[in-house]
């Protein structure tokens, strides 16, 4: 907005009510119009002094000088009614309407409702055309009214490896719009700015690409041709980034203007509810995130290095380890002064091969698993007295007829000779394998015969789950049980697996979901995830367990998160009740509350109960909550 008439004019108006016998509420009018044109705290406080200065010199009206010591407690915020608010939230409502448009909002759009992998499915991922264009037109009125004051996000611990946790954000529906709308502002820039080395992110349109240039990313040692590679993280990262030195680089890198580079910031503070931090699981977060780390990038560039970045991954080329541990202390200098430090657990300097060599290979534990069982299997065929046995053996490995009766029948060709040859073919399938791993696993858990390494544990279950998740070999479920008593961090690969044997074996997910909402103690995340089957396959969904998440969602002992994921279970299979939204509705967070509302725009003709005016506000879409 263009503040050439519009600042010169509040400010004259402000002097002319200095002199009069004005009440206060035209006082405090004026000094909030000055305000809402991007005038901070110290400018308006210098006008007012200013003014004061006039008057003594001049006119001394005794008027204009109490007027003015009003207005300045105004300012200060020391009117309890009649104060200016210049919390973050205020900051950010007033320079966003300035930095965000109807364009950038409409483009932003197709960011801001996506899926966020660290929280289960969520009522405001993947929304309709439609309800996109009411949260849209929404949070536009709000915008060109200074009210889109973004509401502190909700933070659940999501477990990543190593018995570490990080806290993933969930937002408003409209402050995930106006955030991706932020970051959309420098996107083209940024992709621009960027250092060639930068694989990922460097631009919107690369999440679909995210695997294939994972795999690039590390793949790049091998064209380097160096002898040693250095391998590290950074340590709570998105935690760390600073809101000050961010909006700094924003200015000094991407060129971005005053009103952006300050909604930015009081976005952010009021969002996170500290002046560190991004939220973590938005896409916006990662443009901020690489744009935080462009004076590092720049300077790694200068400094002549072979070296990749990929989100907070850097690997670095070296000729010995000596210098490798140069690098590395030089890395550390440039990252300290942004406030940020190395992973150490996952810092390395190693020769290229044996780096390489990690790349291609998998789990020991399971290739080991996978030898015994071709041992077991060869060693029956050779002691088996069945031949029929060994005769279907050597046809399901391809073994022709010819071969097999000299075999068995002549006599002529020794049945260890065959079976070295066909070695390979003997070799049980990955899934098979997978599961004999798994089961002997989750066995040993249960029988209390702990491994020296629980963190290798839990990454072997949850590669078998994965692979298991779209095989048709079952798993038992007491050993499902058993891992996710153990390790309640795999909750969200035990819901992949239960959501893709819900099909084949509704009884199995319906039993193990009753269990943990009822007799299982965990974390709201991870009950969450196992809730949130119910609403991905929500024929599961029989009388039974409908009642099991009423009386979850009912529950105050319960996590919102699983309250709410009970309800949404309740939704998909048609058996919602108004008792049950209003139980969860009357507790939910803003956030929550948010996207229970666009439950209501998409559900209204089927619980005509939400759309009155208690369930969505006023008759119109109030996506703030």
């Amino acid at each position: 907005m263009s503040n050439e008439l519009a600042v010169p004019a509040a400010l004259q108006y402000l002097k002319s009510e200095l002199s009069n016998e004005t009440a206060h509420e035209e006082l405090f009018l004026a000094l909030r119009a000055l305000q809402r044109r991007g005038l901070s705290r110290t400018d308006l406080q210098v006008h007012l002094e200013r003014l004061r200065a006039e008057n003594d010199v001049g006119r001394q009206n005794p008027l204009v000088e109490e007027n003015a010591l009003l207005a300045l407690d105004m300012v200060a915020g020391q009117l309890p009614s009649l104060a200016l608010s210049w919390e973050p939230a205020e900051t950010a409502a007033i320079h966003m309407a300035d930095a965000l448009d109807r364009r950038v909002l409409r483009t932003a759009s197709r960011w801001a409702f996506v899926r966020n992998d660290l929280l289960p499915p969520r009522p405001a991922d993947d929304l309709p055309e439609t309800t996109v264009d009411a949260v849209l037109e929404a949070a536009l009125a709000r915008l060109v009214a200074f009210e889109a004051r973004p509401s502190r996000a909700d933070f659940y611990r999501v477990p990543k490896a190593g018995f570490t946790s990080r806290p993933a954000a969930l937002m408003v529906a409209a402050d995930r719009l106006y955030y991706e709308g932020l970051a959309e502002v420098i996107a083209t820039r940024l992709e621009t700015a960027l250092s060639p080395s930068v694989v990922w992110p460097r631009s919107r349109d690369e999440d679909d690409l995210q695997f294939e240039l994972k795999d690039h990313f590390k793949q790049l040692p091998n064209a380097w041709e160096r002898p040693y590679v250095v391998v590290s993280d950074l340590d709570s990262f998105y935690e760390s980034v600073d809101h000050s030195l961010l909006a700094t680089f924003l200015a000094g890198h991407l060129h971005a203007s005053r009103p952006y580079r300050i909604a930015v910031e009081a976005f952010l503070g009021a969002a996170m509810g500290t002046d560190l931090g991004l939220p973590q699981g938005s896409p916006g977060s990662e443009l901020f995130a690489t744009a935080y780390l462009l004076p590092v990038d720049l300077r790694l560039d200068k400094l002549g290095w072979s070296w990749a970045r990929y989100a907070d991954d850097y690997i670095i080329a070296a000729e010995s380890v000596a210098d490798g541990r140069a690098r590395l202390e030089q890395l550390e200098g440039l990252l300290r002064e942004l406030g940020l430090r190395l992973n150490v657990s996952k810092t390395r300097i190693m020769r290229t091969e044996t780096y390489q060599h990690g790349l291609r290979s998998r789990s020991p534990r399971l290739e080991a698993r996978r030898n015994w069982i071709l041992h077991v299997t060869e060693q029956r065929l050779l002691e088996t007295e069945d031949v029929h046995e060994v005769e279907q053996a050597l046809t399901d490995a391809g073994v022709d007829e010819d071969t097999i009766w000299a075999v068995l029948y002549h006599g002529t060709t020794p049945l260890e000779e065959v079976i070295r040859e066909i070695r390979d073919r003997l070799m049980p399938s990955v899934a098979e394998s997978y599961r004999e791993f798994f089961t002997e696993l989750a066995g040993d858990l249960a029988q209390g015969d702990l491994p020296s390494d629980l963190l290798a544990v839990e990454a072997d279950l949850r590669e078998c789950l994965l692979i298991l998740a779209s095989s048709d070999v079952p798993l038992r479920w007491q050993d499902v049980d058993t891992t996710l008593r153990w390790f309640p961090r795999t909750a969200n690969v035990v819901a992949e697996y239960l959501f893709f044997r819900s099909q084949e074996d509704p009884r199995f997910v319906r039993r193990f979901l009753r269990t943990w909402l009822t007799d299982r103690p965990t974390s709201d995340w991870a009950r969450a995830w196992i809730t949130s089957v119910a609403g991905r396959a929500p024929a599961i969904v029989n009388k039974r367990l409908a009642a099991t998440l009423r009386a979850v969602a009912a529950d105050r002992a319960h996590g919102l998160l699983t309250r709410e994921a009970a309800l949404l279970g309740l939704r998909a299979s048609g058996q919602l009740t108004q008792e049950t939204w209003d139980s969860v509705m009357n507790d939910a967070s803003a956030a929550i509350r948010s996207e229970l509302r666009i439950v209501a725009l998409q559900e209204s003709d089927t619980y005509p109960w939400l759309a009155q005016p208690t369930a969505i506000g006023s008759g119109d879409p109030d996506i703030r909550g």
